[in-house]
C-alpha cells in the first residue's frame, strides 16, 4: 500500500424513497436489502421488526429493485453511494457505534509494486493522507489477526484526532444473535499494535468461537 487518499464518510446509509421507512419504527414491517453478512447482522439485531432480504448488482441496480417494490429501502455505504451522485436517496447516515462499519470502508488506497521506491516517492507526496493512513493501518492489523474477510461479519472502525487513535471493532453472529464489542486508544505511532490489541480483547471475549460457527 503506498498512500491512503483522505477518507470519506464511513458510515452506511439507508437509502428508501418512502420517508416513511425508518429502521427505528418497529410498529412498521419492512423488508430491507443488503449483501452484507455484516449489515444483515445489525439489521436483525438492532432491528428486528425488519425482513433482511438479499440484494446484489452495483449500486443502480439495486435501487431500481428498490423502486419496483422489491424492497422498501437498502443498506449501502455512503461513500459509493455519494461518488454514484444518489446521496439525495439517503434516508439517514447510520451511527457508528451500532452500524460500525467494515474494515476500511470509505477509503481508497493506492498499491505500488514492492521495491518500487521511484514510484512511492512519487505517489506519497501527492495521495498520502496520514491520519487515513493511521487508521487503516491500525484497521488492517485488526483484520489480519481475526482472520477475518468479507464471509464474517468482523467491523472495525479508527479514528484520528491530533496523535490518537481511537478503535471501536467487533464481530457478530451472521444471525445476529450475538455482537461482540470492544475499545481501544492510542499514540498514532502505535497504530498497528492498536489493531492488534482490540483483536487479542475479542478473542479473549470469545470472537473465535463466533467466527469459527460455535
Amino acid at each position: 500500500m503506498g498512500a491512503f487518499l483522505k477518507r470519506e464518510d464511513p458510515r452506511d446509509v439507508l437509502i428508501a424513497e418512502n420517508p416513511e421507512v425508518d429502521l427505528d419504527n418497529f410498529n412498521q414491517r419492512m423488508v430491507i436489502g443488503t449483501s452484507s453478512l455484516r449489515r444483515g447482522a445489525f439489521l436483525r439485531y438492532y432491528s428486528p421488526h425488519c425482513e433482511v432480504k438479499s440484494i446484489r448488482g452495483n449500486v443502480d441496480t439495486r435501487v431500481e429493485k428498490m423502486r419496483s417494490g422489491a424492497y422498501d429501502g437498502i443498506i449501502l455505504a455512503y461513500a459509493g453511494v455519494k461518488r454514484m451522485g444518489m446521496a439525495h436517496l439517503i434516508r439517514r447516515k447510520l451511527r457508528v457505534h451500532t452500524f460500525t462499519p467494515a474494515v476500511g470502508q470509505g477509503a481508497i488506497g493506492v498499491t505500488v509494486r514492492a521495491g518500487d521506491t521511484a514510484t512511492l516517492n512519487q505517489v506519497r507526496p501527492i495521495l498520502l493522507h496520514e491520519g487515513t493512513g493511521h487508521a487503516l493501518v491500525a484497521e488492517r492489523a485488526y483484520l489480519r489477526r481475526m482472520q477475518g474477510g468479507c464471509q464474517t461479519p468482523i467491523f472495525a472502525l479508527a479514528t484520528v484526532q491530533a496523535d490518537t487513535i481511537s478503535m471501536q471493532g467487533g464481530v457478530a453472529t451472521v444471525n445476529g444473535s450475538q455482537i461482540l464489542r470492544d475499545e481501544v486508544e492510542g499514540h498514532v505511532a502505535e497504530a498497528a499494535e492498536l489493531g492488534l490489541e482490540l483483536a487479542e480483547k475479542l478473542i479473549s471475549m470469545g470472537a473465535s468461537e463466533i467466527l469459527n460457527g460455535k
